[in-house]
């Protein structure tokens, strides 16, 4: 039997030790990485553009498909806003002094799953929190939100500055009203919101000529906001779009099979973030399957009153696209309005041309007469261009139309009172 020496009880026991201090090493730089995502962060470039934008206009929609990076982007920003930790390649707007900040989605439960829990962390793990992008050392401060479970109203964040910045989560189902009590520097709305909601957000930064970002996929159609940005242009307003293949992290078999995934009727709008015309699913009566082509694609544009609509010329959704129908059916009728004259049948001796249909008479009023082919009388006051009639020789009328003075060519009707008289 082989006994174990000193010096090599020694060496097994420095190996062990040097093995626990890797370990642990490896784990606080897990760690250090885990509770400061935002050191690491490195966009796309639609994410840069939609992040550069920001120093140049004031409202922003960042609209993409589903899972390709628009809420990530939308939590990365909010992170260095609330900081001040800006990275060496940042391009957009900077706050040099702590800030106060809205951000929200559709309900406090989508609040939490999503635009809290990239910045703070998983919700339902206390430890957890300090993992998303908003560092761990520089939350200084939580408030929990009474009704749903794990989610904050509140967080305390340390700027580099020196002060605090302040982050208040929101949801549209509280309505406009619960959005107007602060006066805030920057809003974050994840998700389409309400017109109401969006436009209280934009008063709410008024005074401090805040900014406005908005990330979602444009799966309710031509929506009040979609149509703001794409339709109301501004210089002080832009919206960047981002599809599938502006996704980096997907190889192109990936993408082509994301792609097949999804129904026909939502494809451009959760892959190319595309507003599909209506929004609603196939059974909706909506126009499925109808979508826009946008920003640097090709354009046709649609006039129905005032209330212009980018629309792909498919065929298969032509018949539902509802400013193509009202074409299809206005042609014929102003094709027939033009076509058609109130010309009266002309007696045999001869004809007269007569204003079309809807013309307006003349308004000269005055002594007129009737102007015939045959003959000019007297036709009492009134407007020039009006059908009218005098007695011919026999009896029957000759059709005319009112004129103001009588040409000298034409003869003078005889008295009709003295042609009957024995």
């Amino acid at each position: 039997m082989t006994s174990t020496g000193p010096s090599q009880g020694s060496a097994a026991s420095e190996l062990s030790v040097m093995l626990r201090e890797q370990i642990a090493l490896l784990a606080e730089l897990d760690r250090r990485r885990r509770t400061n995502l935002l050191a690491g962060y490195q966009p796309y470039r639609k994410q840069k553009d939609f992040h550069a934008a920001g120093a140049v206009v004031r409202e922003r929609l960042f609209m993409a498909g589903n899972q390709l990076g628009k809420t990530l982007a939308g939590a990365a920003e909010a992170a260095m806003h609330l900081t001040g930790r800006y990275p060496d390649w940042w391009q957009g707007r900077q706050f040099d002094k702590p800030i106060v900040m809205l951000a929200g989605s559709e309900s406090y439960e989508l609040t939490r799953d999503g635009v809290q829990r990239l910045l703070i962390g998983p919700p339902l793990n206390d430890d957890d929190w300090g993992t998303g992008f908003i560092p761990k050392a520089t939350i200084v401060a939580t408030t929990r939100r009474s009704g749903a479970s794990g989610a904050l109203d509140s967080v305390t964040v340390r700027h580099v500055s020196g002060g605090t910045s302040t982050l208040l989560f929101k949801a549209y189902e509280q309505g406009r009203g619960k959005w107007q009590a602060n006066t805030v520097d920057y809003v974050w709305f994840d998700e389409e919101p309400p017109e109401d909601v969006y436009f209280e957000g934009i008063t709410r930064t008024n005074a401090t000529r805040g900014s406005i970002a908005v990330t979602f996929t444009p799966l309710k159609g031509l929506s009040a906001v979609v149509a703001r940005y794409l339709m109301e242009k501004s210089p002080d307003r832009e919206v960047i779009t981002m599809t599938i293949d502006d996704a980096e992290h997907y190889t192109p078999e990936e993408r082509q099979r994301i792609i097949a995934s999804y129904p026909a009727h939502e494809r451009e709008a959760r892959t190319k973030g595309v507003p599909a015309l209506g929004g609603a699913g196939p059974r909706g009566g909506s126009d499925r399957g109808m979508d826009m082509q946008l920003l640097g694609q090709d354009r046709r544009w649609c006039q129905v009153g005032l209330k212009p609509v980018a629309a792909r010329n498919r065929a298969n959704a032509m018949k539902n696209l509802r400013c193509i129908s009202l074409f299809l059916i206005a042609v014929p009728l102003v094709l027939a309005s033009c076509s058609e004259t109130a010309v009266p049948t002309a007696p045999a001796r001869g004809s007269v041309k007569l204003q079309p249909a809807g013309a307006q008479p003349v308004a000269k009023p005055g002594p007129r007469q009737c102007t015939t082919p045959e003959q000019v009388c007297p036709y009492g006051t009134g407007p020039a261009g009006e059908p009218c009639s005098c007695w011919a020789t026999d009896g029957s009328p000759d059709i005319g139309i009112t004129t103001i003075e009588a040409p000298a060519s034409r003869p003078t009707a005889p008295n009709t009172s003295q042609l009957y008289k024995g």
